[in-house]
């Protein structure tokens, strides 16, 4: 599905597999895998499980952030998740 501007996360869960499940403001729940995006030692740090545990949802509540500065932007969070549920 392709990303509209303006989505915003209602919510973010980290699972024990490494993913995040987020609601999004358009009523869907979305899995996303970042592991295959880690690349470099700073985005490597979200390997750790206790760190990856300190995901948030950023400011403007369309991106998820870790306190080391590590993100995602709201487009690749959309685009390259799974969709588990959608609004009927």
């Amino acid at each position: 599905m392709k990303w509209v501007c303006g989505l915003k996360i209602l919510s973010v869960e980290p699972t024990e597999k490494g993913t995040l499940v987020m609601k999004w403001s358009d009523d869907s729940m979305r899995v996303f895998d970042p592991m295959p995006r880690l690349k470099g030692d700073f985005m490597d740090r979200l390997r750790d499980p206790g760190y990856f545990k300190k995901v948030r949802i950023t400011e403007f509540g369309d991106a998820v952030e870790w306190p080391g500065g590590q993100d995602f932007a709201p487009e690749s969070l959309y685009e390259n998740s799974v969709l588990l549920s959608a609004a009927e």
